[in-house]
């Protein structure tokens, strides 16, 4: 009975002597915080191993997150996966949505972000901005030849529409002088033609009708549009006005054909008619959207995405060299006071280090129950 007495105690000491130095040996990788010194003399195993490394610590975090934990080749492989993809892309067409549903106006949003007064600006600088592009154009061009500025395409079609105008002239012209209007024109002409011709014209007139007169003189003009020489005449004065027109210069033709003001009336209408303040304050939901929403859900938004999440993947690598990732971690890792280190390791761990602490326990029993066997043995 006393032989298993003595292992019993054995054991237990044991026990408590292998689960103390265990948990003591835990406390110890933290505790204490700070050296502790008797005097001048600093006091063995103080501070802890950790704060006693714990820059050393912090430099071997910060090189494992890189070199084996977030390195180029984990993060391009996550940028690749599908769910990653499909969240982001998720994000942007909520927004999109969201944003094309606002009945907040156009004015609201960008003052929100800083811009004030976008309509009345952004008129003045497009009105500025073409008077500027126009007033280089003219000076460029203020003397120039129309045959110079109008392209040679256009006025060959131009001469080509000749002919075409010429037959159109004189069908226009027969048709006037067959109509009833074109008849009482001739008609009145012969009339005053005879009037004030004196005694020998008012005999020719008694021996004549003027009917038959105005009949004759229709005919014979019928006649002579007919007549492939009147038809070569017309277009040959077409084709001699239009080359004065290709000799005409920018300045000569504004000044046939428009008057002094013209130019100021011309920044008026394109001011009223930009009018780009009330499209600004209507809100966002009332204009016609749908197509813009479909291009950009459908089209620019995946693009966009394959697109950056391509390059981003290609240049993961350069973009941690920038970022010092390492060193990030290191710094993070300083300003945790040790407390914090401690909860967090031991958060971490908690269940493993009371396994430690079992266990050497239960190897303390053992050393026990093997030394009381022992001691009995050599007793």
């Amino acid at each position: 009975m006393e032989a298993i007495l003595t292992i019993i105690f054995m054991a237990v000491i044991g026990a408590i002597i292998g689960g103390a130095t265990n948990s003591l040996a835990i406390r110890m990788l933290f505790r204490p915080y700070e050296a502790k010194y008797i005097g001048k003399w600093r006091l063995p195993f103080t501070p802890g191993l950790i704060p006693k490394r714990r820059d050393e610590l912090s430099n071997q975090l910060g090189r494992l997150v890189v070199e084996q934990l977030l390195t180029p080749e984990t993060l391009q492989t996550k940028l690749k996966e599908g769910k990653i993809y499909s969240e982001i892309e998720s994000f942007f067409v909520d927004k999109v949505r969201s944003f094309f549903k606002t009945e907040e106006s156009i004015e609201n949003i960008l003052h929100r972000i800083g811009i004030k007064n976008v309509g009345h600006v952004a008129e003045e600088r497009i009105v500025n901005w073409l008077q500027e592009k126009y007033g280089d154009w003219k000076s460029e061009n203020n003397e120039k030849k129309l045959a110079e500025l109008i392209p040679q395409s256009v006025w060959e079609k131009v001469d080509g529409k000749v002919d075409e105008a010429t037959d159109i002239i004189i069908s226009k012209f027969k048709v006037f002088i067959m109509s009833p209007k074109g008849y009482e024109l001739i008609k009145q002409n012969v009339d005053r033609f005879f009037e004030g011709r004196g005694m020998f014209a008012g005999i020719i007139q008694s021996f004549l009708d003027n009917r038959n007169i105005a009949d004759r003189i229709q005919q014979e003009l019928v006649k002579m549009a007919n007549n492939e020489q009147t038809k070569e005449a017309i277009q040959q004065l077409l084709q001699n006005e239009l080359e004065q027109v290709k000799n005409w210069t920018l300045e000569e033709t504004m000044n046939k054909f428009v008057e002094g003001n013209w130019e100021e009336n011309v920044w008026k209408q394109i001011r009223g008619k930009l009018s780009l303040q009330k499209w600004l304050d209507r809100p966002v939901s009332s204009f016609p959207t749908d197509e813009l929403q479909a291009k950009l859900i459908e089209v620019v938004i995946p693009e966009c995405l394959a697109k950056g999440i391509h390059i981003l993947s290609l240049h993961v690598g350069k973009l941690m060299e920038r970022l010092e990732i390492e060193q990030l971690v290191k710094n993070q890792v300083d300003t945790f006071p040790t407390e914090r280190l401690e909860e967090l390791v031991i958060g971490l761990s908690r269940r493993e280090l009371k396994m430690i602490t079992y266990l050497g326990a239960y190897l303390g029993g053992i050393i026990g129950i093997v030394q009381g066997i022992i001691a009995i043995f050599l007793n």
